[in-house]
């Protein structure tokens, strides 16, 4: 029996973040004003917190429709983009 090698990838977090930061920016300040400061970290769960923002409408809803864009930025993702070699 041969042995299979395998090479495990890891994610490029940093660029996966610039990534988003850049893709969602536009959005989140188109919908709040321009001087809405936005910040994606790294995190082991996801949480959106709104720091000091007043939102137009519902929290929930916002968030609702913050996490529809998370999932459409992160969907339009190419994996080999994103991963280590």
């Amino acid at each position: 029996m041969s042995a299979a090698a395998t090479n495990t990838r890891k994610w490029n977090v940093e660029r996966l973040i610039d990534y988003l930061w850049e893709s969602l920016e536009p959005r989140i300040q188109g919908e709040l004003g321009e001087d809405v400061a936005v910040r994606v970290v790294a995190a082991r769960q996801p949480d959106i917190r709104l720091n000091d923002v007043k939102i137009k409408g519902g929290v929930t809803e916002w968030k609702a429709a913050l996490g529809e864009a998370i999932g459409d930025a992160m969907g339009d993702i190419e994996p080999e983009d994103f991963l280590n070699t």
